[in-house]
């Protein structure tokens, strides 16, 4: 696979979904049924390190192109809403990308510049990933699963809480939906293989029905601006403990 480059400024945001309001395209886990795991066998399995997540991508070339297109969904950073507009004029750089159960609650995508950002919001809410087991974890068997079609449907995929994927193998940029385990405390998306490029962090027990309603602003090999999605983009992913 050719790996795919990003420069300059990313900003994840939303689209347009039906009806007069915006929303964020985020739900619960359903826990009517507890799917059996399907293993990814062409991937070679990781332990989910704290050290793979918190690192910083560097800014890289963007291979393809979308139409233009400007999502309307304010972004939180550092406690202020930003229109996408605005970033993309300030030129702010942003590399990791949280959806939880405060992104939910104030219908935003949060954003941070740097890993360190993040580790910050995470230490202040209480949600910092651990590489040791709870011991609700012990017991506590529900994976994350990845599927290749919006809305859960189609093939899929699963990895198990503390496990991480470095490579998809025929899964490269075949997500399209994702569930993320209540075992779990995240499920994180990498946009480049081995745990490189921006990161989509999506909290345990949440799931996004359509990954192509995440959007976040590159720059292509024209120099020109252009909205790209998440939705058949990651490269390797990781499920923290």
């Amino acid at each position: 696979m050719q790996r795919k480059q990003i420069m300059g400024s990313l900003v994840l945001a939303l689209g347009l979904v039906s009806g007069p309001a915006l929303a964020l395209d985020l739900e619960r886990v359903s826990t009517e049924k507890e799917l059996d795991p399907i293993i990814n066998e062409e991937a070679e399995v990781f332990p989910a390190t704290l050290e793979l997540a918190f690192q910083d991508p560097s800014p890289e070339t963007q291979e393809e192109t979308k139409e233009d297109f400007i999502p309307e969904l304010p972004i939180l950073l550092q406690g202020k809403l930003y229109s996408s507009g605005e970033l993309q004029e300030a030129g702010v750089h942003l590399s990791h990308y949280v959806l939880d159960a405060r992104s939910a609650e104030m219908n935003v995508v949060q954003g941070f510049r740097t890993a360190e950002e993040m580790k910050v919001y995470l230490e202040k809410t209480g949600q910092m990933p651990s590489e040791q087991p709870s011991e609700r974890q012990y017991t506590c068997t529900a994976s994350s699963n990845f599927y290749e079609n919006a809305s859960y449907q189609g093939l899929r995929f699963s990895v198990m809480p503390g496990d991480a994927l470095g490579n998809l193998g025929n899964w490269d940029n075949r997500i399209s939906s994702l569930q993320s385990s209540s075992c779990a405390s995240w499920t994180v998306l990498f946009d480049h293989p081995n745990f490189g490029g921006r990161q989509l962090w999506i909290g345990g027990g949440w799931s996004v029905p359509r990954l192509g309603s995440f959007w976040f602003l590159g720059i292509n090999l024209w120099w020109w601006w252009r909205w790209f999605a998440w939705d058949n983009r990651a490269s390797s992913v990781a499920v923290y403990l």
